[in-house]
């Protein structure tokens, strides 16, 4: 796993994100947007960690995801 999808998954955790609940990602100038985050973020959700919601920059974890997210 690479650090920036370690990073996103401590974000779920540092929010005590519960499965299937949105945690939305800043859509402005943060870095949270940068080339990296969304190719982890692509990784995640293909691996079934995380899901991406209709409303924008919206994801939520799966329950495999959060047991993951929780190990970090």
């Amino acid at each position: 796993m690479t650090k920036s999808e370690v990073d996103i998954l401590r974000c779920f955790r540092q929010y005590d994100v519960e499965p299937t609940a949105m945690l939305f990602f800043n859509a402005g100038p943060a870095k949270a947007h940068s080339a990296s985050f969304h190719s982890a973020m692509t990784s995640l959700i293909d691996g079934g960690l995380v899901v991406k919601e209709r409303r924008r920059d919206a994801y939520s974890l799966t329950e495999h995801g959060h047991r993951v997210a929780q190990s970090f």
